[in-house]
């Protein structure tokens, strides 16, 4: 026999680590984030999905609805779209600003 097999030494080089892709809700607690801080007199900033990501920003004030709507129109790149307004549910004396999240 000519071919000689080769036995392994026992060591093993590892994989090299790769950053691994972010984690859902990751990225959403970062859009939850900038809105938050970007709206400190919000009285609630909350996402939800039903088949398309939402993110809806509650207010007390009425007059803050305008404010809230032409800002976020050039925020975070446009990604904020199908902006509208109404009541909060279940919170009679506040008002929702909900927009649709293109991510």
């Amino acid at each position: 026999m000519t071919d000689i097999a080769r036995q392994p030494t026992g060591q093993v080089e590892p994989f090299p680590k790769t950053p691994g892709p972010k984690v859902v809700s990751d990225q959403l607690g970062q859009i939850r984030d900038i809105l938050s801080s970007e709206f400190p007199q919000a009285s609630a900033v909350t996402l939800d999905y039903d088949g398309a990501l939402h993110a809806h920003i509650d207010v007390r004030d009425g007059q803050e609805i305008p404010i809230v709507e032409a800002r976020l129109a050039g925020m975070c790149g446009g990604i904020f779209s199908k902006v509208r307004h109404g009541a909060s549910p279940n919170h009679p004396f506040q008002h929702r600003i909900s927009m649709v999240v293109e991510r």
